[in-house]
């Protein structure tokens, strides 16, 4: 099963993937995933993320930026623990 495509990767800065995570995959949506990159001291980096999902659901996609939005942040934070 594929989930995300890197689309753009520049060294230190920024990590881009597109296409569609979780419940995404069973709706006509899609989306972009950037991950900013920015040294916060010599050892460690500040990573922001922000998804962006265009599409549709005869439901509507705002019930599901709740559960897609704690998805990621609970791989920001298992990324981070490491």
């Amino acid at each position: 099963m594929k989930h995300l495509e890197v689309v753009l990767a520049i060294p230190e800065k920024t990590l881009r993937l597109a296409g569609r995570l979780g419940p995404l995959q069973a709706i006509g949506a899609t989306g972009a995933l950037t991950f900013s990159l920015r040294s916060a001291s010599p050892t460690s980096t500040k990573v922001a993320a922000e998804y962006s999902v265009v599409g549709y659901s005869a439901d509507g996609l705002s019930s599901l930026a709740g559960p897609v939005d704690e998805v990621l942040g609970e791989q920001l934070r298992r990324f981070a623990a490491k």
